[in-house]
């Protein structure tokens, strides 16, 4: 799948899913909306009722000035003169539950003038059995109002939020299998990329070594090479190299495996970390004394014995000091640096070479991965060093980290655990 295809293939799928969420939220919100009318009109019909019947037990022509809904579970009702109360009770109970309002709610009578309490209950059960008769006294010339409060008005749609949390919940599965689907998708495609990369740096490794072989083994099967014997032992020492060279490339991609399979015995001995630097630096001096560069070291760490493999250490310094070399763009200038840190010696390798960008830095360590150059192959590789020398660190219970900046350099830091 090209990039066209994949990048228009996660546009529609987000907008599909962000249509479904609005389409949700829209819904979900038309339905809270319409079962809130649908209680406010059954309070209404049921105050309404109690009013009624409240202005029906006086002799005096009283009226409902207002039915006023105050807050979302709270209602009032005024009257032009007091009404006997008496059945007050009975007349919320029996109409409230003619309205299918099973909720528990607590009533109050205040003074209209004063603002304050007469009277109050909270009704917790709609049994016709339990309820009482008011039997206090109310002045005649004072109005007042009744109040009606729903303390419990939310779990009047328990039945329908939990459908909907179920609908929500089978929802965000799906959003999670699609974002999984979306992320596994981008990372196969990574993995291609890395593995297509792979594949090509590897055939062009071994198409140089095997085309030099094969130019040398034709030159030493002419007939008139034998009256040149220099030249054999030229050739043949070309074959011999590149030999070596074609048997280094294929130890080090089996090796890279056997990590991956975790099937590498290390066999521990003691070292003496400050003898497999030198080594190593004697080892590359050549190298970067050809293009004027140095290897300069500062070993300052008095605890410099550890416990490790050897061969593996050994690579594992080989590998960095190989890289920050091979990724030079200008005369190198190496410098290798320790301390003791604890428990563990530090080894910091620093290069001026060409950097790592912020965004290829959480890839860096990972098998097969190159930062890109196109189809360029102006640095030789696999894109397995990294991934074996942090795989052997780990395995040596040690840690590894960089720093790096584009253009300037890169630093190494490797923290192994010192022999108690």
């Amino acid at each position: 799948m090209n990039r066209v295809a994949l990048r228009t293939l996660i546009i529609l799928a987000f907008l599909s899913v962000s249509g479904i969420i609005a389409t949700q939220l829209y819904w979900v919100r038309k339905s809270l909306d319409l079962q809130d009318d649908q209680f406010n009109h059954r309070v209404h019909v049921a105050l309404n009722n109690v009013s009624q019947k409240l202005i029906a037990n006086t002799n005096k022509k009283i009226e409902i000035e207002t039915l006023n809904r105050i807050s979302n579970n709270y209602y009032t009702i005024d009257f032009t003169a007091p009404v006997k109360v008496r059945n007050i009770e009975e007349y919320l109970v029996t109409e409230f539950r003619n309205q299918s309002l099973l909720e528990p709610f607590e009533y109050a009578l205040f003074d209209c003038t004063t603002d304050t309490l007469i009277f109050g209950k909270y009704i917790y059960s709609l049994d016709i059995q339990n309820i009482e008769h008011i039997k206090i006294q109310f002045p005649q010339d004072e109005n007042y109002y009744l109040g009606i409060l729903f303390p419990r008005k939310k779990s009047y749609f328990t039945d329908d939020w939990t459908i909907l949390a179920v609908f929500s919940i089978v929802f965000i599965i799906v959003l999670l299998f699609f974002a999984y689907s979306i992320l596994t998708i981008l990372k196969q495609k990574q993995v291609g990329e890395i593995k297509n990369d792979f594949v090509n740096n590897m055939t062009h490794e071994f198409k140089t070594p095997i085309a030099t072989i094969g130019l040398a083994s034709d030159v030493l099967m002419r007939k008139d090479i034998s009256k040149f014997p220099e030249k054999i032992f030229h050739y043949a020492k070309i074959i011999s190299e590149e030999n070596k060279r074609l048997k280094g490339q294929v130890e080090t991609v089996l090796q890279v495996a056997l990590t991956d399979a975790k099937k590498i015995q290390l066999k521990i001995e003691e070292l003496d970390i400050h003898d497999i630097i030198m080594q190593n630096v004697n080892n590359f001096e050549v190298r970067a004394q050809e293009r004027q560069g140095h290897i300069s070291t500062n070993l300052n760490a008095q605890s410099t014995h550890i416990m490790g493999d050897k061969i593996h250490i050994t690579n594992i310094l080989h590998n960095l000091l190989d890289n920050a070399l091979k990724y030079c763009d200008k005369t190198p200038q190496i410098l290798i640096e320790t301390k003791n840190k604890g428990n563990y010696i530090e080894i910091a390798i620093q290069d001026n070479g060409k950097g790592i960008a912020d965004n290829n830095l959480h890839q860096i360590f990972e098998k097969f991965y190159r930062v890109s150059s196109g189809n360029r192959h102006d640095v030789k590789g696999f894109g397995i060093g990294l991934f074996y020398v942090k795989n052997m660190i780990i395995m040596h219970k040690g840690s590894i980290s960089l720093k790096s900046k584009l253009g300037q350099g890169t630093t190494f830091f490797i923290n192994l655990p010192i022999k108690k």
